[in-house]
């Protein structure tokens, strides 16, 4: 039972719920809204194989913004779909779940944005093949999203042939004095116009390192002759009934040292260091559908398609 929301707390006219489904629109983003929406990721995720919000909705979650809010439909207090949404200068993101046979209520968490202000939205759909997926896909396109980017996620069984680096090129972890701005102009500029990965700032990288999951050890950083030329950024991931995954958060040479091998050499030295490092037994990462070259240098290292994301988007 959905006990964890605290209803009595939530500012709402219907805080006995009968079968007819219901949707909240709570005023805050609290511990219960929290717990609803772990409780609705777990039970989407036992029913389809994969869980239905990514990192951007985890990662909000941990300190909301002043925008962010979920709309929760309800029945009998246990959470069948939901929207989750957060803003950033005008831009919202949402992260859409539903158990199969229900769709999330997207109408009253639209109008809501609509009367928050917005320029645009994203609305990202994980698992995209699968059929509630299929159901949520139809539901944003008839409401004015069109599809904007397509996301592979690749798996590789552990452990893989590490390749050597290229003849002078050192591996290291990374040190904040010594990389933090190499690796930013590498980044961004590898990046360029990406919309996730691009533009970072100082403080952006390190808000990301102060996440919990960080560790120095697990960002490794290539050099030549004591020039930066490229790292692989690293991490462990439990899913629920898979074997310990290891991920390729992002991987990236920078630009006058590519066609070298230096990525492949870091791409395979990064999944041996999760393989020997953390027991990781499965290596993973995501790669835009549209990235010819990263899908080629994948393949060769084994790495096989395993799901489809997709991205769309709505300007106001």
């Amino acid at each position: 039972m959905l006990d964890s929301v605290r209803l009595g707390e939530v500012p709402c006219p219907h805080a006995t719920l009968g079968p007819v489904p219901t949707t909240l629109l709570p005023d805050t983003v609290d511990s219960g809204v929290r717990d609803a929406l772990m409780q609705l990721d777990a039970a989407v995720s036992a029913a389809t194989t994969w869980a239905p919000f990514g990192e951007g909705v985890w990662r909000d979650l941990v300190s909301p913004g002043s925008g962010s809010f979920a709309a929760l439909t309800l029945e009998q207090n246990m959470p069948l779909a939901a929207v989750y949404a957060s803003e950033t200068d005008g831009h919202w993101s949402l992260g859409l779940a539903a158990l199969p046979g229900h769709l999330p209520p997207l109408s009253e968490a639209l109008g809501k944005i609509a009367g928050l202000g917005a320029s645009q939205m994203t609305a990202w759909v994980l698992n995209s093949a699968e059929a509630t997926s299929l159901g949520i896909s139809h539901l944003l396109s008839t409401n004015g999203f069109v599809e904007a980017r397509r996301l592979l996620r690749l798996e590789v069984a552990l452990p893989v042939e590490a390749l050597s680096l290229p003849s002078g090129v050192t591996l290291s972890a990374f040190d904040e004095e010594r990389d933090t701005q190499a690796w930013i102009e590498t980044n961004n500029l590898s990046f360029d116009g990406h919309p996730e990965q691009g533009g970072w700032s100082v403080e952006k990288f390190a808000d990301r390192r102060a996440e919990a999951w960080f560790r120095n050890e697990d960002l490794l950083v290539a050099h030549l002759d004591g020039v930066f030329v490229g790292f692989c950024w690293t991490k462990t991931s439990i899913e629920t009934g898979r074997p310990p995954i290891g991920e390729i958060y992002v991987i990236a040479v920078t630009p006058e040292f590519a066609g070298r091998g230096i990525g492949s050499a870091l791409c395979s030295q990064g999944l041996a260091h999760l393989e020997k490092k953390h027991r990781s037994e499965i290596g993973m990462l995501y790669v835009d559908a549209s990235n010819d070259a990263a899908l080629k240098t994948y393949g060769k290292l084994g790495f096989n398609q395993v799901r489809e994301d997709q991205s769309w988007t709505r300007s106001l």
